[in-house]
């Protein structure tokens, strides 16, 4: 395999959303159609949950495969980088079913609440001061210069023109700038002081705060599409948890290098490259079969 990790990330979730943009055209009653697979007929709603069980499954065997590798381990700064992974994909999920026609609207009641457009740009906008924040701190803590203040940033604080598929790409543009930039950070480098907030943090501090502001607006988009009526239907939910799972998977790749990724744990089994190859081509084949379902009798 000649791509690297940051290239096959990109296809699973570029190949993801297709697949899931296309499905989201069907209505929650084919969930209750039947789907004829090789080992028998199943409802379709399983068939829809599969990408996250799949994702799982798979999840666990590259635990398993990288925890082989002779003397690899995950630097702290790649931990609290994959947990911003992981939040990713929580907010992917609440995300899921949402559209153009969504992101200008803000809640009638009460006063002061954003709309979806105002709250994706924030994450935008945080994204990339955190990482410019922490990267500036670690600068003046090696060279030995006393911290004095956070850096001005020359960033857009709202993004009005762009559509909603523009504004996932700025967030995913904005996060894989945050691997590439932090996934280096040394251990020693996280006790570099900085600012949050008008306090005095750490670098640690502020890497755990990618996952955690992620969080913060995750929960706060739920609260906005109860507030205008925008909930999910039951489909958007169940491939909404294809993402959920595609954040762990992420979580548990991030800072994994390249040797890492080729390693077979044992003679037989997949090294991880392998296994992300499957992946990739498992969405298609379960988006396959659930086109293919029929609307007999299923049940639960």
């Amino acid at each position: 395999m000649t791509d690297t990790l940051t290239d096959i990330l990109d296809q699973l979730r570029r190949s993801r959303r297709e697949v899931f943009a296309e499905l989201m055209k069907h209505p929650d009653s084919l969930l209750d159609g039947i789907c004829k697979l090789s080992f028998g007929s199943v409802p379709a709603r399983w068939v829809v949950l599969n990408f996250a069980d799949h994702d799982e499954e798979h999840l666990v065997q590259i635990v398993h495969t990288l925890q082989s590798v002779p003397g690899w381990h995950r630097s702290k700064a790649n931990i609290l980088l994959g947990a911003a992974e992981a939040t990713r994909g929580a907010l992917l999920a609440t995300l899921t079913g949402l559209g153009d026609d969504d992101l200008d609207v803000i809640p009638e009641s009460p006063a002061g609440e954003w709309s979806l457009r105002q709250t994706l740009s924030h994450i935008i906008f945080v994204e990339h001061a955190y990482r410019i924040d922490v990267l500036h701190a670690i600068e003046h803590f090696k060279s030995g210069e006393a911290f004095d203040d956070l850096p001005d940033v020359d960033l857009p604080y709202n993004y009005p023109e762009a559509s909603f598929t523009e504004l996932i790409g700025k967030l995913d543009a904005a996060r894989d700038q945050t691997l590439e930039e932090l996934q280096h950070v040394d251990d020693a480098d996280l006790q570099a002081p900085t600012i949050w907030d008008g306090l005095r943090v750490d670098v640690n501090f502020l890497m755990m705060r990618l996952a955690h502001h992620e969080r913060e607006h995750t929960t706060h988009i739920q609260k906005w599409r109860v507030q205008t009526g925008r909930h999910q239907t039951e489909f958007q939910r169940l491939l909404g948890q294809g993402w959920v799972t595609h954040g762990r998977l992420r979580r548990q790749l991030a800072g994994v290098d390249e040797d890492a990724l080729q390693q077979k744990p044992f003679e037989g089994e997949w090294s991880a490259a392998e296994i992300l190859e499957q992946l990739l081509a498992a969405d298609h084949v379960i988006k396959r079969n659930i086109n293919m379902a029929t609307m007999e009798e299923g049940t639960r």
